[in-house]
């Protein structure tokens, strides 16, 4: 009853090697996406309340310095040194700001990568993956996080919509991915899915390779030490017959 003939098999696995190589046009789309896009993340010290409405504050006055350096955001390539130039004046931005609220909290910035999940920023999704980010860390940064989106400028206050920016950065196949992310639910949920299975095999492979440099220097220092003969033994024998017959033993 529920065996298929030639034909019917080859429709079936035709139809699925469509869907794997459609899956795989669409993954190499969004890592694609996320090469060309770059992140603002700003990490909380905590999630105390006073904390959390110390990170958007200093997320504000970020995005304030951002506008009026007058810089025009216009590639990933110049915007990412010009904002690695800057990174010393965002630093001090958000120091000020913390220093407003009476608080001596810590700040670190870098430009670094990071994983992200799937998100939606004012309409426009993000896919899962790995993305160029101006991280900046708040003390022990480890409250929630503000994230939005720096190139294209897409939370820097504009004139021009999300959408209208977009094409700043990516090709109309791409603008059309993000800015309709209700119809590919499914292969966002998909890439996010593979995504957090890279992240786990990633830690697994690296705690392997720690373990291996662990090893190697454990066997290294090792010392072998040599063993003496602590001491030196004589024999001496009673007659030359005693010396002759031990020297047949040996």
């Amino acid at each position: 009853m529920f065996r298929l003939n030639v034909v019917e098999k080859s429709i079936i696995f035709g139809f699925i090697f469509t869907i794997l190589v459609s899956f795989t046009n669409f993954v190499a789309r969004c890592e694609r996406i996320s090469e060309k896009v770059l992140r603002l993340h700003v990490l909380a010290n905590s999630n105390s309340e006073s904390d959390q409405l110390l990170k958007e504050q200093v997320r504000n006055r970020i995005i304030r310095h951002l506008q009026n350096t007058g810089y025009e955001f216009k590639n990933l390539k110049d915007t990412k040194q010009f904002l690695e130039g800057d990174l010393t004046s965002i630093i001090n931005e958000s120091r000020d700001e913390i220093n407003l609220h009476g608080l001596d909290y810590h700040v670190d910035a870098q430009i670094t990568k990071s994983s992200f999940g799937t998100r939606i920023y004012n309409g426009v999704v993000m896919p899962a993956g790995n993305y160029e980010t101006v991280k900046v860390t708040i003390g022990s940064g480890k409250g929630k996080n503000f994230w939005c989106v720096i190139f294209p400028p897409m939370c820097l206050p504009a004139a021009q919509s999300e959408l209208d920016v977009l094409p700043l950065a990516l090709d109309e196949t791409e603008c059309e991915i993000v800015g309709n992310g209700s119809k590919y639910k499914i292969e966002f949920k998909s890439i996010e899915f593979l995504q957090n299975f890279r992240v786990e095999i990633r830690k697994i492979l690296d705690k392997a390779e720690k373990i291996r440099k662990n090893l190697d220097a454990f066997f290294k220092n090792l010392e072998y030490t040599p063993i003496h003969e602590s001491e030196e033994y004589n024999f001496y024998y009673d007659s030359e017959e005693d010396l002759k017959e031990a020297e047949m033993d040996f």
